[in-house]
Order: C-alpha cells, then sequence, then structure tokens
C-alpha cells in the first residue's frame, strides 16, 4: 500500500495551487469543476495533492469548512485488492462510507471506495 494523493479541501483551490506551483515548483496536471465544486490537482514527482473548493454553499466542501479549517480531508491508498482491504476494514468494526464504485476511463478501468479515519479525515481506497 502505498499514497495515491492528498485531497485538500480549501477556501481558494487557484490561489493553493498557484502557491505551490510558484513556491514549491509543482506541475499543474488538470483541473475541472462539477456544478458546486471545483478541482485541481498538481504534481511534483511522486507526490499528487487534489485541491478542491465549493462553488456553492452546496459543495461537501463548503460543509466541510463550516466546520473544520481549511487542510487535508483525504488521503488516498493504493491498494492492490480493494475487496480485501474492505473487508479486512469491515472486519475491524470499521463502516465503509462510499461502497466499492467503479469507472471505465481510457487508460482502463478505476476502481474506489472510501473508509473513514480518525475526526473528520476519510481514506480513499484507490485499485
Amino acid at each position: 500500500m502505498k499514497i495515491d494523493h492528498v485531497h485538500f479541501y480549501v477556501r481558494d483551490a487557484t490561489v493553493f495551487s498557484d502557491w505551490l506551483v510558484h513556491t514549491l515548483g509543482f506541475q499543474r496536471v488538470v483541473s475541472g469543476s462539477s456544478h458546486h465544486t471545483y478541482t485541481e490537482v498538481v504534481k511534483s514527482g511522486s507526490i499528487t495533492f487534489v485541491i478542491s473548493s465549493a462553488l456553492t454553499s452546496a459543495s461537501p466542501i463548503a460543509e466541510f469548512l463550516r466546520l473544520h479549517p481549511p487542510g487535508v480531508a483525504d488521503v488516498a491508498f493504493l491498494v492492490e485488492d480493494l475487496e480485501a482491504v474492505i473487508e479486512n476494514a469491515s472486519a475491524q468494526g470499521n463502516q465503509v462510507v462510499k461502497l466499492p464504485q467503479e469507472q471505465l476511463q481510457r487508460q482502463g478501468r478505476l476502481k474506489w471506495s472510501k473508509i473513514p479515519s480518525w475526526g473528520s479525515l476519510v481514506h480513499t481506497l484507490v485499485e
């Protein structure tokens, strides 16, 4: 298991990603938005940060920021066998926040799930 990415929930994704690019030398990878959330992805070597901010009060990021300061909301791990990890986590008494999801992409199949961590932090598990 290794870290796939760290997801930050912030008030302004562009300002934070600009700082990472101009100050720490990260490279922009992609950006996009849904009807309520704007997200940018930046990378430096093997480090990938996903940075999201709310566009409307309906965004999950807006709810997070009402309760917490801006910061890390999700540390995502790359796993070899998603079902086995979920089964093990469930056997230890952990709840699954998001049941396994699957999406076909140009690069192949993306499969993921989410489990809770301490506090409001979650872990996305990516196969």
